[in-house]
């Protein structure tokens, strides 16, 4: 498994580096006088849709657990129940066919070994990506001119095609992606911005144009990634807690 690739459950890890890695990629890439196209994907409900079946041939065929070893990670997913409790009343027990334990210590460890291919597929198709539990980022740099955006098109049919393999895979494995909530943008220069304001990426029936900010694990990328977007969303949130604040001040003991 490629742990290099993965922030997530690991010590000393977390969005900030996920975040660092994918950002620092960007920069030099438009450094470089290159421009990249930015993908972020929304996989919808992972940790419940777990097929227990073929999670348990994945751990046998591609990780190499077998016997008791994989007599007990069957056992720890076997025979779970869950029932719905609305206004006193409780539902019968429904057996759990599908997902891992929220909050449990393997859970996180399963779904990451479960959605190792996502990576493989990715490089394949010589696309770079980054993965923080269920959030994963696809980005690929090219050159573009004014006169020529060979480099563009290439770039846009690559990344569909790694998106489709990836989508096949998912749906094969139960795991939904979720084409509409899928954010696309195209990182560059001041220079360059107005060169991408007429291309769609297609996923699946869905054609998504580029935004220019998204949301990207709690911080607002902006396609020129200069943080303004996300600095600006930071003081409208401070002034309207300051503004609450500035409502019940008078309640407040000075002396407190």
């Amino acid at each position: 498994m490629n742990e290099a690739l993965q922030s997530a459950y690991k010590r000393y890890h977390s969005t900030e580096t996920a975040l660092l890695k994918v950002r620092n990629d960007l920069l030099k890439d438009v450094n470089n006088g290159k421009q990249c196209l930015l993908v972020l994907l929304d996989l919808s409900a992972p940790l419940d849709t777990i097929d227990h079946c073929l999670l348990l041939n994945r751990l046998q065929s591609e990780y190499g657990i077998k016997g008791k070893a994989l007599s007990w990670f069957s056992s720890y997913l076997a025979d779970r129940t869950q029932r719905v409790y609305i206004k006193g009343t409780c539902s019968s027990d429904r057996p759990l066919q599908y997902g891992v334990p929220q909050g449990s210590v393997l859970g996180p460890i399963l779904f990451t070994l479960n959605t190792e291919p996502i990576s493989r597929i990715a490089m394949m198709h010589g696309i770079h990506h980054h993965k923080y539990a269920d959030d994963t980022q696809l980005y690929i740099d090219f050159i573009l001119t004014a006169e020529e955006d060979q480099g563009r098109a290439e770039a846009f049919w690559r990344m569909e095609r790694c998106i489709k393999d990836i989508k096949y895979w998912r749906a094969y494995n139960k795991l939904k992606l979720n084409d509409s909530k899928t954010e696309v943008l195209v990182v560059t220069s001041k220079v360059h911005a107005e060169m991408n304001q007429d291309i769609t990426l297609r996923i699946g029936d869905t054609a998504i144009i580029p935004t220019e900010a998204a949301r990207n694990l709690g911080i607002i990328f902006d396609n020129r990634l200069s943080l303004e977007s996300h600095v600006a969303q930071l003081c409208k949130s401070a002034f309207f807690q300051i503004k609450k604040i500035y409502r019940i001040r008078k309640y407040l003991d000075l002396e407190a």
